[in-house]
């Protein structure tokens, strides 16, 4: 059976040993505590659902899944072919699976480098977003290793502006990179990581299945893992 704890209120099921990635003590406290405040602040009204759908799924779907993400983080590289299966191996009518963005405060550069991300998808269209977040993720070391870290926050940009216009040269003709687009990106971030917040996120690895929250316990979990809870949810045995 899967263990349970409570998190700020919320139900976390933990399948098998509960397992929290190498994050630090510190970094707990202090996205806990920006949880905690976002959760007590008044959340604006979403004018649409946080994230971005894979598959062009549906809203409706009976089962909805929620993965938060940070395009830096290891394990979410990890765990994005799994669920861009599982959006293929079913309907979109079926299971509808949204990444919502949530970048971890331990990673330098995760902050820029997300906000490009819907920097992009506002200038082209919904629709661009898993490829483009699979460019990213090519390019994870970049900002991680050799002298990724030391980049300041205008050579990230430039990097990230770099991968963009390659992996879509009709960018080229969009004035996506004006201060004004990222200030918006920027926003519709924030608005994204206070939802997550609400949620009870407080790292990637998590997820929320029809509104209750998971964690998996290596960051991630397989096409395997996943199956069982989806098959049974849209086929529920009568007793």
């Amino acid at each position: 059976m899967p263990m349970l704890k409570h998190v700020l209120g919320k139900r976390i099921y933990l399948i098998r040993t509960p397992h929290i990635q190498a994050i630090s003590m510190l970094a707990i406290k202090v996205v806990l505590l920006l949880q905690l405040l976002c959760v007590q602040a008044q959340l604006p009204i979403l004018t649409k659902p946080a994230g971005f759908r894979m598959n062009n799924c549906s809203l409706s779907a009976r089962i909805q899944l929620e993965a938060f993400i940070d395009p830096l983080c290891r394990s979410s590289k990890f765990s994005h072919p799994i669920l861009k299966n599982l959006s293929t191996h079913y309907k979109p009518d079926e299971v509808c699976i949204r990444i919502v963005p949530f970048p971890l405060i331990f990673h330098v550069h995760t902050y820029e480098v997300t906000t490009a991300l819907y920097q992009v998808v506002n200038a082209l269209e919904d629709s661009v977003f898993v490829e483009w977040l699979e460019a990213i993720y090519e390019v994870q070391d970049v900002f991680l290793y050799t002298n990724g870290p030391n980049f300041t926050r205008l050579q990230v940009r430039e990097k990230v502006h770099e991968v963009a216009n390659k992996t879509f040269p009709n960018l080229a003709n969009s004035p996506w990179t004006e201060e004004s687009a990222r200030l918006h990106a920027k926003d519709q971030l924030i608005l994204d990581w206070r939802y997550s917040c609400s949620q009870g996120a407080y790292g990637t690895g998590l997820f929320t299945l029809n509104g209750v929250l998971l964690e998996a316990e290596k960051g991630y979990w397989e096409f395997e893992d996943w199956h069982p809870f989806l098959h049974g949810l849209l086929h529920p045995v009568s007793n």
